[in-house]
């Protein structure tokens, strides 16, 4: 039951937002704040420090992207194909944060989980951004084949 949630609080971590457990902590790949926990063994991989390398993951999602990004689509049909797969990522990983997130207890730990906007926003950052960077280098690409 909890390896799902621990996979979606840890895209969640490499896109950006991080997920928080209980009120007055977050955890980011550049912030760590965590307060006491309660005893639930899926909780102890919560890490409270992560070396300064960590925020190099950031770029994952968008290299991800920048590889969907080779898939052949027409010019015509390029600023389409961006549009589209960035919200169908966005929602995609919107609504498994929402299956991911919710109260653990009472008190502090009725917010636990993931900010459904904020993943939104971050998932569709990435994706664009590394699939527009994709498209560029195939625009150059082509141009360079078409000026050769």
């Amino acid at each position: 039951v909890f390896l799902p949630t621990v996979a979606i609080w840890f895209s969640a971590l490499l896109i950006g937002p991080g997920f928080v457990v209980g009120g007055g902590s977050a955890v980011t790949l550049i912030t760590q704040v965590v307060g006491p926990l309660p005893a639930v063994p899926f909780l102890t991989l919560i890490p409270t420090h992560l070396p300064w390398l960590a925020r190099l993951l950031l770029v994952l999602p968008a290299l991800a992207a920048f590889l969907l990004g080779n898939i052949k689509v027409k010019p015509a049909e390029q600023l389409s194909f961006v549009i589209a797969a960035s919200l169908t990522t966005a929602v995609i990983n919107t609504w498994l944060s929402t299956l991911a997130s919710g109260a653990l207890g009472i008190g502090r730990f009725q917010i636990v989980g993931v900010s459904m906007a904020q993943t939104f926003l971050w998932s569709l950052l990435w994706t664009a951004l590394g699939m527009v960077a994709r498209s560029s280098v195939n625009q150059r690409k082509t141009s360079t084949k078409a000026a050769d």
